[in-house]
């Protein structure tokens, strides 16, 4: 047995071997077996085959399958309805006209039946198993399997009719032309926010243009500015040497003549100037490396 169709069967491994070893049975029917082991979800279904297979050792014939079926489960609304299955198997013995009958997981109305049929065997007090033909016992178990089928055939009728009428009567064509209206409004939208950003990139261009060339200009201004300062360097620089004390003007005693006459400190103003210079030249070199590797 088991507590319900997804978990595993209650007998024990010893218990099973025993049954296994006694009768003989066929090892092809633990295929059928492994049906009833665990599983997580209603979608590992696998569906055994029907096995007829004689033993020619003792002559016994094996019939074995597995009835699937749906039955109520109690709950409300959609999932109302479970899969079930019964194991089945015969080994019947000619020589004795007996039959070894193993059922796994037999539902409750099986079980009813089985007490209705034993207790109406009035005129046949042997057990069902000793019967000479037990083949309407199949019969029983397709035919008990079979009593919801009607049930969940109305079921699920009732669920289309409603779907039908659902979809018969439901207004699908506004609801495409409120997504049709929709879908233009969207596209709309989206249309003048790609003007806007053209609108947007066509001003900043014409900005960058207007300063390019207002950089353009004020390049050309400093070209020039550059340019006149550097004819105005030499003379600057003699002037600023004669009107300071480095070179002086005195006159001879002799001729009565002026000259120029350098003064005797004039080569510390060469000193400062070469070091000025130097220094001035190698902070440029570093403001220049350190703005590389900034970048």
């Amino acid at each position: 047995m088991q507590p319900n169709t997804w978990s595993r069967l209650l007998t024990s491994s010893s218990s099973f071997q025993s049954i296994y070893s006694t009768y003989g049975i066929s090892p092809a029917y633990l295929d059928m077996l492994q049906e009833f082991g665990y599983r997580n979800n209603d979608e590992e279904r696998r569906y055994a085959n029907r096995f007829w297979q004689a033993k020619t050792g003792s002559g016994n014939t094996e019939l074995y399958y597995n009835i699937r079926y749906l039955a109520p489960n109690g709950r409300a609304g959609d999932n109302a309805w479970s899969y079930r299955h019964i194991g089945v198997y015969e080994q019947y013995n000619p020589v004795l006209r007996k039959s070894y009958w193993i059922l796994i997981q037999p539902s409750e109305e099986l079980m009813s039946h089985f007490d209705h049929l034993s207790a109406s065997s009035t005129t046949d007090p042997r057990p069902l198993s000793n019967k000479p033909c037990c083949g309407f016992l199949h019969t029983t178990f397709m035919q008990v399997a079979s009593i919801h089928w009607r049930d969940y055939i109305d079921e699920m009728r009732d669920r289309l009719e409603e779907i039908d009428e659902k979809a018969s009567f439901s207004s699908v064509g506004r609801k495409c032309k409120i997504l049709d209206f929709r879908n233009n409004e969207a596209m709309q939208n989206h249309e003048r926010a790609l003007q806007q950003i053209a609108t947007d990139s066509r001003s900043e261009g014409e900005n960058m243009v207007r300063l390019a060339r207002q950089a353009a200009r004020d390049s050309k201004l400093l070209k020039a500015l550059t340019m006149l300062a550097t004819l105005y360097l030499p003379a600057s620089l003699l002037a600023t040497i004669f009107s300071s004390n480095l070179v002086v003007s005195q006159l001879s005693p002799s001729s009565l003549r002026a000259h120029f006459v350098v003064a005797s400190d004039f080569w510390i103003y060469i000193i400062l100037t070469l070091s000025l210079t130097l220094v001035t030249s190698m902070l440029m070199l570093w403001m220049q490396r350190r703005s590389a590797r900034v970048q």
